[in-house]
């Protein structure tokens, strides 16, 4: 196939692949990581061309999903699934010290916490749903 038909197939890709490119770059290069990606990502979806716009939204929602997912998870949970500390809600130091004792502060983690379901109870399965980006099940009776 010659390069003209490649080209002729492709025009989408001319104005799509440099707004990825700029939005790596800019990601990589100034080191953005947590919620400081969507905003990225929220500044290029405003882009006055509808393909990159409808790209960069379809990234936004995929991104959004693992927020959503991160705190469904701590409200429903009490649980922090978070190994490279991007989420903005980090545990308090006295429930981190007494979960590691084996007991749970009062009303620091929600109702789930006080039923034996906080942050160090929860399930290896549910820790894998949240990091996966998938919701979780309901609570346990």
């Amino acid at each position: 196939m010659p390069l003209t038909a490649i080209a002729a197939r492709t025009p989408d890709f001319e104005l799509l692949l440099p707004a990825l490119v700029a939005l790596t770059e800019e990601v990589e290069g100034q080191r953005v990581h947590g919620c400081k990606v969507l905003d990225a990502i929220s500044r290029h979806a405003s882009s006055g061309i509808p393909l990159v716009q409808a790209c960069m939204q379809r990234i936004l929602a995929k991104t959004h999903m693992v927020l959503y997912a991160q705190i469904s998870a701590w409200i429903m949970y009490g649980m922090l699934a978070d190994p490279s500390r991007e989420f903005f809600i980090y545990p308090s130091q006295r429930v981190t010290q007494r979960a590691a004792h084996g007991g749970t502060e009062d009303g620091a983690l929600g109702a789930n916490a006080q039923r034996g379901r906080g942050a160090h109870g929860a399930s290896e399965e549910a820790a894998a749903a949240v990091a996966a980006g998938y919701p979780l099940p309901p609570p346990p009776l």
